[in-house]
């Protein structure tokens, strides 16, 4: 288990800054602990992993402790990154095979689980600014599983997100 450094309103137990690709990135067989309970006060956005490059591949990564306690925010569980505007342009061949979102972080009180989670995402880090040229190519989301806990409220779940690329895949 890889758990999330304690502090800060939001942040990725893996993930780097997207100025660069993580070309030929791989990551497969751990459990990542989110550690939202370690957040500030006012809230915070704590996913397992974000990642930006050309044969990025996650598979068989289980998330756990994940969530969004920051109003207005939003947590991506998993996300590959497949184009980015300010920095590298559109990627091929990335996204996750056999992976798992499940126990969420269950917070009580002030500011409690607010904003909106994504449990599996592949495209472009700020869809609004992405241009036509950063579509991205041949990115997937197969066999994923995720359970939200209806005993959460006041988040909005969303289960998949795909978007600005070309002959992307979703099954299973």
């Amino acid at each position: 288990i890889i758990q999330r450094a304690a502090g800060g309103n939001s942040g990725y137990v893996l993930g780097h800054n997207l100025a660069n690709a993580a070309d030929f990135f791989e990551l497969c067989d751990v459990t990542l602990d989110c550690n939202l309970t370690s957040s500030p006060s006012g809230g915070a956005t704590c996913g397992a992993v974000r990642v930006l490059g050309n044969q990025v591949r996650l598979a068989r990564v289980r998330a756990r402790n994940w969530g969004c306690s920051l109003s207005g925010g939003t947590c991506y569980v998993f996300a590959v990154i497949a184009a980015n505007p300010s920095g590298v342009a559109a990627v091929s061949n990335c996204g996750m095979e056999g992976c798992i979102a499940d126990a969420p972080m269950k917070l009580t009180g002030t500011p409690g689980n607010t904003g909106t989670v994504v449990m599996f995402h592949v495209g472009a880090l700020d869809p609004a600014g992405v241009q036509q040229e950063d579509y991205a190519r041949s990115p997937y989301i197969r066999n994923c599983f995720g359970q939200w806990d209806t005993t959460i409220t006041g988040t909005q779940a969303r289960g998949l997100a795909m978007n600005w690329c070309r002959g992307g895949v979703v099954e299973g």
